[in-house]
């Protein structure tokens, strides 16, 4: 799907799995006794059994419609692959828009923008 591109960006999402709601009828089984009290989680907690599958599924949906952009999703993180610079930043705008209608928010100190190199996953992408 990135073979042919010449560009890359990459985006990690902020505490990707904490961006995610939990529903609430199930946030009793993420409880934990503390002196004060049960606390249970709102937010989908780093370490559940299903988090990374409820995370990455919430990913897909949020970008469904958007294969054509020659973008890869891995859980909490985005690759955006184009082979022109103008097509790139038309790809970055409409990941940004999807990104932002779905109140989910990057994490600048861990994307990078216009490489022609990357490392994602233990592998590296070239042109």
């Amino acid at each position: 799907m990135l073979s042919g591109s010449k560009f890359f960006s990459t985006s990690d999402l902020t505490s990707g799995f904490h961006q995610m709601q939990m529903n609430p009828s199930h946030a009793h089984l993420t409880g934990i006794t503390t002196e004060f009290g049960l606390l249970q989680y709102k937010r989908l907690p780093f370490g559940l059994k299903n988090a990374g599958a409820s995370f990455q599924r919430l990913m897909n949906i949020v970008l469904a419609g958007s294969s054509d952009l020659k973008i890869a999703c891995y859980i909490d993180d985005i690759i955006i692959a184009s082979k022109t610079v103008e097509e790139h930043m038309n790809r970055l705008e409409i990941v940004f828009k999807i990104l932002l209608s779905a109140n989910l928010k990057v994490k600048p100190s861990k994307c990078s923008f216009l490489q022609h190199e990357i490392t994602h996953l233990g592998h590296t992408l070239s042109i």
